[in-house]
Protein backbone atom coordinates (compact mmCIF):
# COMPACT_ATOMS: atom_id res chain seq x y z
CA UNK A 1 0.00 0.00 0.00
CA UNK A 2 1.00 3.66 -0.30
CA UNK A 3 0.47 6.40 2.28
CA UNK A 4 -0.68 9.42 0.25
CA UNK A 5 -0.29 11.82 3.20
CA UNK A 6 3.10 13.49 2.67
CA UNK A 7 3.75 14.42 6.32
CA UNK A 8 2.21 11.68 8.44
CA UNK A 9 3.77 12.73 11.75
CA UNK A 10 4.75 16.39 11.35
CA UNK A 11 1.46 18.27 11.49
CA UNK A 12 3.36 21.59 11.85
CA UNK A 13 4.52 21.25 8.23
CA UNK A 14 2.93 23.64 5.72
CA UNK A 15 1.51 20.63 3.85
CA UNK A 16 -1.08 20.63 6.65
CA UNK A 17 -3.03 23.87 6.18
CA UNK A 18 -4.12 25.17 9.57
CA UNK A 19 -7.72 26.34 9.77
CA UNK A 20 -8.07 27.83 13.21
CA UNK A 21 -6.53 24.81 14.94
CA UNK A 22 -3.00 25.08 16.23
CA UNK A 23 -0.38 22.35 16.34
CA UNK A 24 2.29 22.00 19.01
CA UNK A 25 4.90 19.46 17.92
CA UNK A 26 6.51 16.59 19.79
CA UNK A 27 4.45 16.76 22.99
CA UNK A 28 4.23 13.14 24.14
CA UNK A 29 5.41 9.66 23.23
CA UNK A 30 3.81 8.33 20.06
CA UNK A 31 2.66 4.70 19.70
CA UNK A 32 6.12 3.80 18.34
CA UNK A 33 7.81 5.08 21.54
CA UNK A 34 9.33 8.23 20.04
CA UNK A 35 8.63 11.79 21.23
CA UNK A 36 6.85 12.72 17.98
CA UNK A 37 3.13 12.96 18.81
CA UNK A 38 1.66 16.42 18.24
CA UNK A 39 -1.03 18.30 20.14
CA UNK A 40 -3.92 19.65 18.04
CA UNK A 41 -5.80 22.44 19.80
CA UNK A 42 -8.82 24.53 19.01
CA UNK A 43 -8.67 28.20 19.91
CA UNK A 44 -12.32 28.39 20.90
CA UNK A 45 -12.90 31.12 18.34
CA UNK A 46 -14.50 28.97 15.65
CA UNK A 47 -16.95 26.10 15.64
CA UNK A 48 -15.07 24.13 12.96
CA UNK A 49 -11.36 24.11 13.84
CA UNK A 50 -9.24 21.86 11.67
CA UNK A 51 -6.08 21.10 9.73
CA UNK A 52 -6.22 19.98 6.08
CA UNK A 53 -3.92 18.21 3.66
CA UNK A 54 -4.89 18.42 -0.02
CA UNK A 55 -4.26 15.29 -2.03
CA UNK A 56 -5.67 13.29 -4.88
CA UNK A 57 -6.88 9.72 -4.82
CA UNK A 58 -9.67 7.65 -6.26
CA UNK A 59 -11.39 4.33 -5.83
CA UNK A 60 -11.58 2.70 -2.40
CA UNK A 61 -10.00 5.00 0.19
CA UNK A 62 -9.19 4.59 3.89
CA UNK A 63 -8.15 7.48 6.15
CA UNK A 64 -6.60 6.51 9.48
CA UNK A 65 -5.07 8.39 12.39
CA UNK A 66 -3.64 7.60 15.81
CA UNK A 67 -5.34 9.70 18.52
CA UNK A 68 -5.04 10.14 22.28
CA UNK A 69 -7.29 12.15 24.56
CA UNK A 70 -6.15 15.34 26.25
CA UNK A 71 -8.91 17.86 27.11
CA UNK A 72 -11.33 17.00 24.30
CA UNK A 73 -13.75 14.11 24.26
CA UNK A 74 -14.13 14.16 20.45
CA UNK A 75 -11.89 14.37 17.41
CA UNK A 76 -13.19 14.16 13.84
CA UNK A 77 -11.97 12.67 10.56
CA UNK A 78 -13.25 14.33 7.39
CA UNK A 79 -12.86 13.47 3.71
CA UNK A 80 -14.07 15.60 0.85
CA UNK A 81 -14.27 14.88 -2.85
CA UNK A 82 -16.73 13.79 -5.49
CA UNK A 83 -18.76 10.64 -5.67
CA UNK A 84 -18.36 9.57 -2.05
CA UNK A 85 -20.67 6.68 -1.32
CA UNK A 86 -23.95 6.12 -3.05
CA UNK A 87 -25.25 9.62 -2.39
CA UNK A 88 -22.58 11.22 -4.63
CA UNK A 89 -22.03 13.87 -2.00
CA UNK A 90 -18.95 15.89 -1.26
CA UNK A 91 -18.10 15.19 2.38
CA UNK A 92 -17.94 12.46 4.96
CA UNK A 93 -17.32 13.21 8.64
CA UNK A 94 -16.96 10.81 11.56
CA UNK A 95 -16.42 11.74 15.21
CA UNK A 96 -14.35 9.60 17.53
CA UNK A 97 -15.68 9.65 21.09
CA UNK A 98 -12.93 8.86 23.61
CA UNK A 99 -15.44 7.91 26.32
CA UNK A 100 -17.41 5.38 24.28
CA UNK A 101 -14.42 4.41 22.10
CA UNK A 102 -16.62 4.66 19.02
CA UNK A 103 -16.64 6.32 15.61
CA UNK A 104 -20.03 7.86 14.87
CA UNK A 105 -21.28 9.59 11.74
CA UNK A 106 -21.36 13.36 12.30
CA UNK A 107 -24.73 15.09 11.80
CA UNK A 108 -23.04 17.32 9.18
CA UNK A 109 -21.85 14.36 7.14
CA UNK A 110 -23.47 14.12 3.73
CA UNK A 111 -22.57 10.46 3.30
CA UNK A 112 -21.92 7.28 5.26
CA UNK A 113 -18.63 5.37 5.46
CA UNK A 114 -18.50 1.89 3.98
CA UNK A 115 -16.77 0.84 7.20
CA UNK A 116 -15.12 2.25 10.32
CA UNK A 117 -12.60 0.75 12.69
CA UNK A 118 -11.27 1.56 16.15
CA UNK A 119 -8.12 -0.20 17.33
CA UNK A 120 -6.98 0.13 20.95
CA UNK A 121 -3.24 0.64 21.51
CA UNK A 122 -1.23 0.87 24.75
CA UNK A 123 -0.95 4.08 26.79
CA UNK A 124 -4.35 5.48 25.82
CA UNK A 125 -3.78 5.52 22.06
CA UNK A 126 -6.34 4.53 19.43
CA UNK A 127 -6.03 4.08 15.69
CA UNK A 128 -9.25 5.20 14.07
CA UNK A 129 -10.14 4.75 10.41
CA UNK A 130 -12.93 5.39 7.94
CA UNK A 131 -13.21 3.65 4.58
CA UNK A 132 -15.23 4.91 1.63
CA UNK A 133 -15.81 4.13 -2.03
CA UNK A 134 -15.32 7.24 -4.11
CA UNK A 135 -14.39 8.60 -7.46
CA UNK A 136 -12.08 11.35 -6.19
CA UNK A 137 -10.83 12.48 -2.77
CA UNK A 138 -9.34 15.98 -2.68
CA UNK A 139 -8.84 16.75 1.04
CA UNK A 140 -8.23 14.91 4.28
CA UNK A 141 -9.00 16.92 7.41
CA UNK A 142 -8.65 16.48 11.14
CA UNK A 143 -11.06 18.53 13.24
CA UNK A 144 -10.01 19.40 16.79
CA UNK A 145 -13.55 20.63 17.38
CA UNK A 146 -16.72 20.26 15.37
CA UNK A 147 -19.46 22.79 16.07
CA UNK A 148 -18.03 23.52 19.53
CA UNK A 149 -16.48 26.87 20.44
CA UNK A 150 -14.42 25.68 23.42
CA UNK A 151 -10.67 25.41 23.74
CA UNK A 152 -10.06 21.67 23.35
CA UNK A 153 -7.08 19.50 22.46
CA UNK A 154 -6.08 15.94 21.55
CA UNK A 155 -2.84 14.22 20.61
CA UNK A 156 -2.41 13.01 17.03
CA UNK A 157 0.16 10.97 15.15
CA UNK A 158 0.49 8.77 12.10
CA UNK A 159 -2.02 10.07 9.55
CA UNK A 160 -2.49 7.75 6.60
CA UNK A 161 -4.64 7.89 3.48
CA UNK A 162 -4.44 4.89 1.20
CA UNK A 163 -6.28 3.50 -1.77
CA UNK A 164 -7.54 0.43 0.06
CA UNK A 165 -10.88 -0.65 1.51
CA UNK A 166 -9.20 -1.09 4.92
CA UNK A 167 -6.25 0.34 6.89
CA UNK A 168 -2.97 -1.50 6.38
CA UNK A 169 0.07 -1.28 8.65
CA UNK A 170 1.16 2.30 9.34
CA UNK A 171 3.57 3.72 6.73
CA UNK A 172 5.47 6.82 7.94
CA UNK A 173 6.10 9.69 5.49
CA UNK A 174 8.30 12.76 5.65
CA UNK A 175 7.87 14.92 2.55
CA UNK A 176 6.57 12.45 -0.04
CA UNK A 177 4.18 9.57 -0.38
CA UNK A 178 5.63 6.20 0.62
Amino acid sequence: STNLVTYSEDFTNAAWVKGTSTITSNQILAPDGTLTADLISSSGGSAFERITQSLASSGNVTFSLFVKQNTSNLISLYLTGTGIGVELSSQIIYDFNFTTESLVKNAGSASTADSTKVEVYPNGWYRISISVSSTTITDARIYSSWNVTNTLSSYIWGAQLEQQSYATSYIPTSGATA
